[in-house]
C-alpha cells in the first residue's frame, strides 16, 4: 500500500483542529484551579491543624506569592515561622524569623516567638551547651514592652529570672579531691549514692586482691590486679567531677523548666485538637 501524504489544506484543518483542543483544554484546566485568598488560607490553615506543618507551609507560601496585598497575608507570614517552630525546625524558625521584616503590628509577636524558639532550642543538650541560646532568648524577650497591657506573663517570668537564688551548686574540684582520699566520698558529695558506693566497694575489692596477691607472689596476677585497681581509683575521680557538672546542670534546667512552666512561656502548636497562646 502507498503512503499518501496530506495536502496542505488538509495539514492546515488538522492543525486548526490540535490548537482550538489544547487551548480549550489549557482554558479548562486554568478554571479547575481557581481559588480565591480566603480559600487558599483556610486550607494552609487546616493543613497546620492537622500537624501538617511542611505541607502548610508550602500553602502560605502560595498565598503570599499570588495574593501579596490580601488581608490574609501578614498572618500568612506570622504562621509560616509558627510552621515551622511547630515541625520542630527551630534552626529554620530563628533563621526565618530574624531575617522577617515584619509590620509593627505583627514585630511584637515575632519577638516572642523568636524569644521562645532561642529557649526551646537544643533542648537535648546540657544545659552548659544550651546556656548561649537561652540568654539569647532571654535577651530577646527583655525587648518587649512592658508598660500597658502587653504580655504580663512573659514581664513576670524575667523578673522572677533577674531574681533567681543562686543555687547550692557542688563544685567539681571538691568531689574530685574527696574521692581522690576516699573513693566514692566525691560521688556521694554530689548526691549519688549508688555511684559512690559502687566507685568505693570496687575499688577497694581490686586494692584488696592486688596486696593479696603480691603478698602470695603472683607478680603476673598482682600486675593485671593492680591495673583494674588503678582504672577503677581514676574512674572514681574522673565520675565525681563529672557528677558535680551533671547536677549543676540539671539543677539550672529544672530551675528554668519550673519558671516557664509557672509562667507559661511555652510555643503550643493551635492544632484541631488544642488552642496555642502565641
Amino acid at each position: 500500500m502507498r503512503y499518501r501524504s496530506l495536502s496542505s489544506n488538509h495539514f492546515r484543518f488538522l492543525f486548526l483542529v490540535i490548537f482550538c483542543f489544547c487551548w480549550g483544554s489549557t482554558k479548562g484546566s486554568a478554571k479547575s484551579i481557581n481559588i480565591n485568598d480566603l480559600e487558599q488560607y483556610h486550607y494552609a490553615t487546616f493543613l497546620y491543624r492537622s500537624g501538617e506543618f511542611y505541607r502548610a507551609i508550602t500553602e502560605y507560601k502560595r498565598l503570599i506569592h499570588f495574593f501579596p496585598v490580601s488581608e490574609y497575608t501578614p498572618n500568612a507570614i506570622m504562621q509560616i515561622g509558627r510552621s515551622y517552630m511547630a515541625g520542630g525546625e527551630l534552626e529554620m524558625a530563628i533563621g526565618y524569623w530574624e531575617n522577617l521584616d515584619a509590620s509593627v503590628a505583627l514585630k511584637e509577636n515575632r519577638d516572642v516567638l523568636l524569644g521562645f524558639s532561642y529557649l526551646d532550642k537544643d533542648q537535648l543538650k546540657v544545659y552548659s551547651l544550651r546556656e548561649p541560646s537561652i540568654e539569647k532568648g532571654i535577651e530577646q524577650l527583655s525587648q518587649l514592652p512592658t508598660t500597658g497591657a502587653g504580655f504580663p506573663e512573659i514581664n513576670n517570668f524575667l523578673n522572677d529570672w533577674q531574681a533567681k537564688p543562686e543555687p547550692d551548686y557542688k563544685i567539681p574540684w571538691l568531689a574530685g579531691s574527696m574521692s581522690a582520699i576516699i573513693p566514692g566520698s566525691g560521688s556521694m558529695y554530689t548526691g549519688r549514692y549508688t555511684e559512690g558506693f559502687y566507685a568505693f566497694f570496687m575499688t577497694a575489692l581490686f586494692a584488696i586482691a592486688t596486696i593479696e596477691a603480691i603478698h602470695q607472689d603472683e607478680k603476673s596476677l598482682s600486675l593485671v590486679l593492680g591495673s583494674f585497681t588503678i582504672a577503677f581509683y581514676g574512674g572514681n575521680i574522673y565520675t565525681a567531677i563529672n557528677s558535680a557538672y551533671k547536677v549543676n546542670d540539671q539543677m539550672d534546667t529544672e530551675y528554668l523548666y519550673d519558671l516557664r512552666q509557672e509562667h507559661g512561656i511555652w510555643f503550643i502548636p493551635e492544632t484541631l485538637n488544642r488552642q496555642g497562646t502565641y
